[in-house]
């Protein structure tokens, strides 16, 4: 029996390098739209699933990059160089990241 494999191709959400991949298997993470991070312009987090926000696939070197963070806070410039960071407010980000009302 013959198993078919679709391939896509899109850009990496990290680095912005095209490469190909299969769709059910590449490594992915959940971004805003608008900011293309985990951080929706209002300062607060993305959670996969949400309306507003997508999966953007990780080429294999920006998937290493993701887990050797292993869930350890990083810079979000370092984890998504690419982010729009001035359509977020970030002092509001700080404050929820500290648990601020």
């Amino acid at each position: 029996m013959d198993e078919s494999v679709m391939m896509a191709y899109g850009e990496c959400v990290r680095c912005g390098q095209f490469f190909e991949f299969d769709p059910e298997l590449v490594p992915s993470v959940s971004v805003h739209l608008e900011t293309m991070c985990p951080i929706r312009p209002d300062g607060t987090p993305v959670k996969p699933g949400d309306a507003d926000t997508v999966r953007e696939p990780l080429c294999v070197p920006c998937a290493y990059v993701f887990r050797r963070a292993g869930g350890v806070d990083r810079p979000l410039d370092e984890l998504y160089p690419r982010a729009r960071i001035d359509r977020i407010d970030v002092d509001a980000a700080r404050r929820i990241q500290a648990g601020a009302p």
